[in-house]
């Protein structure tokens, strides 16, 4: 069993744990407390930040893939050292370099977003500092909450 296996089969059996109405979900609140049982450098500001980003507060509730989107998302990040290239990529589709509004709300949307669409494009005005209607790279990092 690798490492990779050895870490999702620890994410199933915390998820099960924090899964307390048995129906394949979690408290949003719960998610820092899963990852960090598994070895995910996920500090509560990081999570939180995520989270809220994605719609979601300490109420929601999260289905495991979502977890695993969140889990990848985190770990890109920490892997490269708190680059963001990688989570920039999984949002830019086209591999353009830059992320349009329907990427954006794509990526929200398969993460577990209940952002409705119009909070959705206030999120998007927000990262698009330039206003021309797409997210380059600078902005994506200059929109992500300071560490």
């Amino acid at each position: 069993m690798t490492d990779s296996d050895e870490q999702m089969l620890r994410l199933k059996e915390a998820f099960a744990i924090f899964d307390k109405e048995d129906d394949g979900k979690v408290n949003a609140g719960d998610i820092g407390i899963i990852l960090r049982s598994v070895g995910v450098d996920a500090t509560d500001a990081k999570i939180q930040s995520l989270t809220s980003q994605m719609g979601l507060d300490s109420n929601s509730k999260v289905d495991f893939s979502t977890l695993l989107s969140l889990m990848s998302i985190l770990k890109d990040a920490t892997d490269s050292g708190g680059d963001l290239k990688e989570v920039f990529k999984l949002f830019d589709e086209d591999g353009d370099g830059l992320i349009n509004a329907t990427e954006l709300a794509g990526a929200l949307k398969s993460l577990g977003s209940e952002l409705s669409e119009a909070e959705a494009e206030e999120v998007f005005r927000g990262a698009d500092a330039d206003g021309d209607g797409r997210i380059n790279y600078q902005e994506f990092v200059q929109s992500m909450p300071k560490q």
